[in-house]
């Protein structure tokens, strides 16, 4: 197998086992070259990933094969389109959906959240897919966490 598929395949699972995605939420996308991205199917389950629910597109979001690409594929071509090397997650972790429900804003208690997290944006979310792409990509210029409220989590990383 290669080697971006089974990362994305150990993190979806490891997202599962921390109960910070359930049923068939959440996506992940990692940039294999310049010009190519791989990505999660739509409906796909993070924690029972198989290779052939991972999908490669080009950086204008045209599959090379006929499976469905998850919905929040928009958010994941400008992430990659912005950022040169960088994975994507998004996630819709019940916790923190909770928390952002009745908060705008991350209150650190902790030192170590403080220095980890930094400032995170919480963006107002009004449909179940991400459609304004624009303030996503800044937000993440500033930090590598966007929070979308009533919606869930970005993420990017260099993995």
């Amino acid at each position: 197998m290669d080697s971006k598929k089974k990362e994305i395949i150990e993190i979806g699972k490891l997202l599962w086992d921390k109960d910070l995605c359930s049923a068939a939420s959440g996506n992940i996308s990692v940039k294999l070259d310049t010009n190519t991205i791989l990505i999660t199917a739509h409906d796909a389950c993070l924690g029972m990933l198989t290779e052939d629910e991972l999908i490669a597109l080009d950086i204008q979001g045209t599959a090379k094969t006929q499976k469905m690409v998850t919905t929040e594929k928009p958010i994941h071509l400008a992430v990659h389109k912005e950022f040169s090397e960088v994975a994507v997650i998004h996630a819709h972790p019940p916790f923190t959906n909770g928390y952002f429900a009745v908060r705008d804003r991350l209150e650190c208690l902790t030192h170590e959240s403080r220095l980890l997290l930094g400032e995170v944006t919480c963006l107002a979310q009004d449909t179940p897919s991400v459609t304004d792409v624009g303030k996503v990509v800044e937000a993440l210029k500033n930090s590598n966490i966007v929070i979308l409220k009533q919606h869930g989590v970005i993420a990017i990383g260099e993995t």
